[in-house]
């Protein structure tokens, strides 16, 4: 969030062992699409509590790279431990 604006990027967090190959994209670039439209589901419902979002620059899944975070084995203790995914 910047001067009222949110900027949203997709990064994927990945051990330094695993291989990006295509498949591996076309799997992301799958996982962008359903985030896409999870977005689209969330900005909905804040519209109906009155939070509205203004779309100035949508960039499709096909038309953007995913960045790739290369971390050590920290990555599967940090995504454990998270309040989120217990």
């Amino acid at each position: 969030m910047e001067s009222g604006k949110l900027s949203l990027a997709f990064t994927r967090f990945v051990d330094g062992y695993v291989k990006i190959n295509e498949y591996e994209r076309e799997k992301d670039r799958h996982m962008t699409k359903k985030r896409c439209s999870d977005f689209e589901k969330i900005a909905e419902l804040l519209a109906k509590d009155g939070v509205m979002l203004k779309k100035e620059m949508v960039k499709e899944p096909e038309d953007i790279e995913i960045r790739y975070e290369i971390t050590g084995s920290k990555i599967e203790n940090q995504l454990n431990n998270h309040p989120d995914m217990k």
